[in-house]
């Protein structure tokens, strides 16, 4: 009888079962969902079923979606990642900020910003240097008190922003490369698990040629840019801004050009709290 390996995920209030005869698929998961991990679920939740078809190409069943397949395991797994990010943060009470998000003494850093500004980096810099995490790529503010809910995807980083890392002894083992992007688990870090206060907002800009600093703006200008990385406003119409504006008020906010994440980090933990 063939053994079938079941997984739980609590992907904010997304509850997901995946179901699949292939120990490679199965450890696969586990390495890009395993911040999401759950004991068994009483349904109703997701079901998701994934097997290796005789071609070697990967078979997936989402729930009751068409059966999709895939060539390789790598765009399998990209794929079903991403598909149940989307689907967890499209329905949540929560706004969802393209940021990351990190925790030095009990008070949240968000950094938001655009693919390729440097936020993952700076993410990961900050959790090796005894930060906790929070988020990578999407950070949860809670409408009632603006504080940063945990919300532990994979960290995913390009080869160039682990060379700004350089310096920095990397958890190997908890790499799974997908293509040319790292995915780093979070289970490798301190992980916060409940929601706490935003004291930092820092909007991190990476060019080889800047001069890595700290720079204050204003709680409008911040608003202004946090609302433009704010990816479920739509959910939020009547209240968005209100939201944004408590996060802005009570938080310091700055620029954060940088060609240099040990420097970006050094400037980040000097701010008083």
């Amino acid at each position: 009888m063939t053994r079938v390996f079941e997984q739980y995920y609590l992907i904010a209030d997304l509850a997901v079962c995946v179901s699949t005869p292939s120990q490679k698929i199965a450890d696969t998961l586990c390495h890009l969902l395993g911040g999401f991990a759950a004991p068994p679920l009483r349904s109703p939740f997701l079901h998701i079923t994934a097997s290796v078809c005789p071609n070697g190409h990967i078979a997936l069943q989402m729930g009751s979606d068409a059966p999709q397949t895939f060539d390789t395991l790598d765009a399998f797994a990209s794929h079903l990642e991403w598909q149940l990010i989307c689907q967890a943060t499209e329905t949540i009470p929560y706004l969802g900020i393209h940021a990351g998000a990190v925790a030095f003494g009990g008070q949240a850093i968000l950094f938001p910003g655009a693919s390729g500004s440097g936020k993952t980096t700076l993410t990961l810099g900050c959790l090796l240097n005894g930060a906790h995490l929070l988020s990578d790529e999407i950070a949860l503010i809670d409408p009632q008190s603006s504080g940063a809910r945990p919300f532990p995807r994979v960290l995913c980083v390009k080869q160039t922003g682990l060379d700004l890392l350089s310096s920095y002894a990397l958890p190997e083992q908890a790499i799974r490369w997908i293509g040319t992007t790292a995915c780093i688990t979070p289970n490798a870090f301190s992980c916060i698990t409940s929601p706490i206060p935003v004291n930092t907002i820092a909007f991190p800009s990476y060019r080889p040629d800047a001069v890595t600093a700290l720079k204050p703006i204003s709680r409008a200008q911040a608003l202004t840019r946090l609302l433009s990385q704010t990816m479920n406003r739509h959910r939020h119409a009547q209240t968005c801004l209100a939201i944004l504006g408590r996060l802005v008020e009570n938080a310091d906010c700055y620029d954060l050009p940088m060609n240099n994440c040990a420097e970006a980090i050094a400037h980040l933990v000097g701010q008083p709290s």
